[in-house]
């Protein structure tokens, strides 16, 4: 079986990103260049391993190659400049009084560009700002409108488990989160519990959501009137992990049991 080759690389000042090694012999420690959705960056190799090829990692940014001396000092450098320049930006957006909130800013590895990051809750006619900020730097200028998921995954920070955020390490593109996930998993609604740091629905509630569905379809339902080997009674409470329900008899008595053993009470139609 063909297998890939992660690595774990640290982007200074940002995030720790898995990356596809495509083929560039790489040690722990290297410093080496990566793709990025805008702009390419360097990194740090952290630690690498090799996993089967799958379908689903196509879409992971690849390294590009090793870094040079002179790119290592140059990304150094630009993260320097890149901090001055988002201080410049603030106060251009404060002056000109405009809508929208800078989340970072960024000068491309070639020095060539620097990018701002924006949210804004509606369209904002930045025109003038750009020209202003192109006289200032000298430099042509992106300013790129994010939403906040997209601004958590370039800022970073820990999950309600305590890790780094999945999206500042290894989710590449954002799929929809709809709260029936949440529901599937029998999970507590409210907001500060399955919402994440960005403030919009837990990406994770994605990731177990098809299992929960196949498991209920092997679970008779709750409040639901079942027959078992010792009589009949209602359903109220499921067990999705050890594949179990508490079951209350009609004569009072409660009982857990597998649910293959659990056979739904068909009511009887009445005779009109």
């Amino acid at each position: 079986m063909k297998s890939i080759e992660i690595v774990k690389i640290y982007i200074p000042e940002e995030h720790c990103k898995y990356y596809d090694s495509n083929g560039v012999e790489l040690h722990v420690s290297d410093w080496c260049v990566v793709e990025g959705e805008y702009s390419a960056e360097v990194g740090k190799v952290l630690w690498k391993y090799k996993i089967p090829s799958t379908k689903g990692l196509t879409s992971m940014f690849k390294v590009l190659r090793k870094a040079t001396e002179e790119e290592c000092q140059r990304a150094e450098e630009n993260r320097s400049k890149a901090h001055q320049a988002f201080i410049i930006c603030q106060k251009k957006i404060a002056a000109r009084n405009l809508p929208m909130k800078l989340s970072t800013s960024k000068y491309t590895l070639d020095d060539e560009r620097i990018i701002f990051y924006f949210i804004s809750e509606r369209p904002v006619d930045f025109r003038n700002l750009v020209r202003d900020l192109a006289k200032t730097f000298h430099k042509r200028i992106e300013l790129i409108h994010i939403g906040v998921r997209d601004e958590a995954a370039m800022i970073g920070g820990c999950g309600h488990c305590g890790k780094p955020l999945c999206c500042t390490t290894f989710i590449q593109d954002f799929h929809s989160v709809a709260i029936r996930m949440a529901k599937n998993q029998d999970m507590t609604l409210a907001p500060e519990k399955i919402s994440g740091v960005c403030g919009r629905l837990l990406c994770c509630l994605q990731y177990e959501n098809e299992w929960y569905i196949e498991a209920q379809k092997r679970m008779p339902k709750l409040k639901s009137r079942v027959r078992i080997p010792r009589g009949s009674g209602v359903v109220e409470e499921v067990n999705l992990f050890k594949e179990t329900a508490r079951v209350h008899l009609d004569k009072g008595e409660v009982v857990e049991l597998k649910a293959k053993d659990i056979r739904p009470l068909r009511q009887k139609r009445g005779i009109v």
